[in-house]
């Protein structure tokens, strides 16, 4: 039981390094400070009770790339699926777990990516997966892992989620036939995603067709069928890689609109 109690030493544990400066409790997650639940640290910028609520560590994340199925490869690194069984993670969700290169761009990533989680509120947040606090190594190394939620995960509706690119490459053909309100609401979510991360006080920096992902149901739609097409389709929008982000100042607004 002794053994159990006994905190870790202070340099060893870091949350991730996820907000501005100008917050109380940066510190805290940057340095560990904040109170240990044994040995699963309290994340403090997700509720208690969501799949997030702790902080992820290195050998977690590294064992679920490990048995994760490959989704593809960056510049930064290269990202895996994983369901995470519920006895390890609330919930048992699907998640992105990304091994990077190095490991500054993965502090970066991780940063803006929870940074801008941080300033949206629950509308705006629909166009981001959840990320996730990580726990970073004590010295350098060139493989560190960030784990974030599988964008779209819901085995209980008939959906697939694919990049902006492959949906277009799909389904092209399909899109072109669309009802006017049909596309007329996937044309103003992506005003309004683009619009969410301004009012964030953000620009993504790298929002190509690759970094966009598309959870729909197009290939369970008879687009023959007209009647109530806008209620019978589902399209919806998220961000990924945030490594590139900008962070707007005062002066960006000033100079630029």
């Amino acid at each position: 039981d002794e053994a159990r109690e006994k905190k870790p030493p202070r340099t060893a544990v870091k949350q991730a390094r996820s907000a501005p400066p100008d917050d109380a409790e940066d510190g805290a997650a940057r340095d560990g400070s904040r109170e240990r639940d044994g040995y699963r640290e309290p994340c403090i910028f997700h509720e208690p009770g969501t799949p997030f609520d702790r902080v992820i560590t290195q050998e977690q994340a590294a064992r679920w790339y490990n048995a994760g199925r490959f989704i593809g490869k960056g510049s930064f690194g290269e990202t895996v699926a994983y369901r995470v069984p519920e006895a390890e993670l609330r919930g048992g969700p699907w998640v992105v777990i990304k091994r990077f290169f190095n490991s500054n761009n993965a502090y970066k990533e991780v940063d803006l990516h929870m940074r801008i989680w941080r300033k949206s509120d629950a509308h705006c947040r629909k166009y981001l997966a959840m990320p996730a606090c990580m726990r970073w190594p004590t010295v350098p190394t060139n493989d560190v892992y960030a784990v974030q939620e599988l964008a779209g995960a819901d085995p209980q509706r008939q959906t697939q989620t694919q990049t902006w690119y492959r949906t277009v490459v799909t389904y092209g053909w399909m899109m072109r036939q669309l009802t006017a309100d049909v596309k007329e609401m996937i044309s103003r979510q992506l005003g309004d995603m683009m619009g969410c991360f301004v009012k964030a006080g953000m620009l993504h920096g790298d929002l190509h067709q690759e970094n966009v992902m598309v959870t729909h149901n197009l290939g369970w739609v008879d687009v023959k069928d007209r009647a109530n097409f806008l209620s019978r389709v589902r399209f919806q929008f998220c961000a990924i890689d945030w490594g590139e982000a900008q962070v707007l100042s005062d002066e960006t607004f000033d100079d630029n609109g």
